[in-house]
């Protein structure tokens, strides 16, 4: 019985003695190659040791997601990292997220600074919060294609130009952009940004109405306008694809945790150094 199942086993490999030793040699062969690599290249073994070690530590979920914006923060990249997409309607805090963000890891992101046709309002400084300008500026700098996306909101233009991500990616640091909804559909179609796209939701459209009335910044008529932009931005955000990943504003301390994480985890190099200003 053994010998018939050794025979059978020997038989199955279909390789003689020579083709074997053959596939032996060309093995060893392979194997001698693969170590002179290794050795000529030793900053692989430290890659791949610390690839694993963020792994360990971090626990991404999306471990393909993890390990494609990991080992891209080791290639070169003349534009600098992927821009990170900040969206949700009106009154759900993306500037209060934004704010402390830039308070706690001023070293590692910068702000894109948009343009609009609005008028500043108390406290906001022209070249800060907004590049302020007119309507007939504006629509010739579009016409000219400076703009990688704008959009008209209530009445005005605001819009995001290609300079403003280029200035942040100079400096060495992620730009996050804050923009609305019909900005993000056309940043999204520019593959050459390949944005990461975070989507800061309200807990429910009703809690969002709340917190909008509560600003009392806006007459009855307006805050309706306002209110259903909303609904139809809420109901585009939500549709499968349209966004990378949700963070659910129901308490400003755990939504802010949540955002980290998910920046942490999108972007693996940002670890350390974010660990270091915590």
């Amino acid at each position: 019985m053994n010998s018939a199942r050794s025979k059978g086993s020997s038989g199955s490999a279909g390789l003689s003695f020579q083709q074997a030793s053959e596939l032996n040699s060309r093995k060893d062969l392979l194997k001698e190659e693969h170590v002179k690599y290794v050795e000529e290249h030793p900053e692989l073994k430290h890659i791949m040791s610390d690839f694993l070690s963020q792994v360990l530590l971090i626990k991404p979920s999306n471990i393909c997601a993890f390990a494609r914006d990991y080992f891209a923060s080791h290639m070169a990249q003349e534009d600098g990292a992927r821009p990170v997409i900040l969206c949700g309607p009106s009154g759900v805090g993306k500037g209060t997220l934004v704010k402390r963000l830039f308070q706690d890891h001023s070293d590692v992101f910068g702000l894109s600074v948009s343009h609009t046709t609005r008028a500043p309002r108390d406290g906001e400084e022209d070249g800060v919060h907004y590049h302020f300008t007119d309507h007939e500026t504006m629509q010739e700098r579009i016409g000219r294609g400076e703009f990688i996306e704008f959009a008209h909101v209530h009445g005005n233009i605001y819009g995001t130009s290609e300079q403003a991500v280029r200035d942040v990616s100079a400096k060495g640091k992620i730009c996050i952009l804050e923009i609305d909804i019909q900005g993000v559909r056309k940043v999204r179609e520019a593959s050459s940004l390949n944005p990461i796209c975070i989507y800061i939701a309200p807990p429910s459209f009703e809690i969002l109405e709340q917190r909008l009335r509560d600003r009392g910044t806006e007459a009855e008529e307006d805050l309706l306008r306002r209110l259903n932009n909303a609904r139809e931005e809420m109901a585009w955000l939500e549709e499968p694809g349209n966004v990378d990943v949700k963070v659910i504003n129901d308490d400003l301390d755990h939504a802010y945790g949540t955002l980290l994480d998910s920046l942490r985890e999108w972007y693996p190099s940002l670890e350390k150094s974010m660990s270091l200003n915590n």
